[in-house]
């Protein structure tokens, strides 16, 4: 969400698509991902698309530069260390001569819990721990709808001194993740963000 709001502020971005992942991660589907997203993208400051990707989110930024990208845009991939070191963006920039592709590593989020953090908070029931690591800002009510959409149980609403907070019903933190879930399946939450792509527009 940072990197999203960072590249977002950028004066040469125009739009900021997110890829994810069509593969289930950790726990979590395609679609509950999108839905996050969803839920964050009001809190964004631009045009935003959240897309689920064909194969990979990599395959769909090449299919993007392939298929939708101007004479005259430039693409700013926003990509992970290990994307940049393993080399499989390394074609990206002279696969089209008339639109201009620059390769932006993933700055590190100061101070920021990480998304392992998460992961673990979530794994191990540490709801405060996992709140933590929202963005800052979201209404109570958002907060609820990410919860549930992780699986968690129904959240009731709650008075508290001061305004409203969010109350959990009974119930283990991420219990309900990890019921029924065959061995074969991942076993964490998965990375909410996969891919960003801002593109500047001529």
């Amino acid at each position: 969400f940072d990197v999203a709001k960072e590249m977002l502020h950028k004066p040469n971005v125009d739009k900021l698509i997110i890829f994810i992942s069509p593969k289930p991660h950790e726990g979590i589907s395609p679609d509950q991902a999108k839905a996050i997203w969803e839920i964050y993208r009001p809190y964004l400051p631009g045009d935003v698309e959240i897309r689920i990707g064909n194969i990979t989110p990599v395959r769909s930024v090449y299919e993007y530069l392939d298929n939708e990208a101007d004479e005259g845009d430039t693409l700013n991939l926003v990509i992970g260390e290990m994307d940049i070191t393993d080399g499989r963006y390394a074609a990206a920039a002279s696969r089209r001569p008339d639109v201009g592709v620059n390769i932006l590593p993933v700055p590190p989020q100061a101070g920021g819990i990480s998304a392992t953090q998460m992961r673990q908070a979530l794994w191990n029931d540490d709801e405060n721990e996992f709140r933590a690591g929202l963005p800052g800002g979201l209404k109570p009510q958002d907060i609820h709808d990410i919860l549930t959409l992780l699986g968690e149980r129904e959240l009731e609403e709650v008075s508290a001194m001061g305004g409203g907070a969010v109350a959990g019903a009974s119930g283990a933190f991420g219990q309900p993740l990890r019921r029924g879930r065959k061995k074969k399946d991942d076993r964490l939450v998965n990375e909410v963000m996969d891919y960003l792509l801002g593109i500047s527009v001529g």
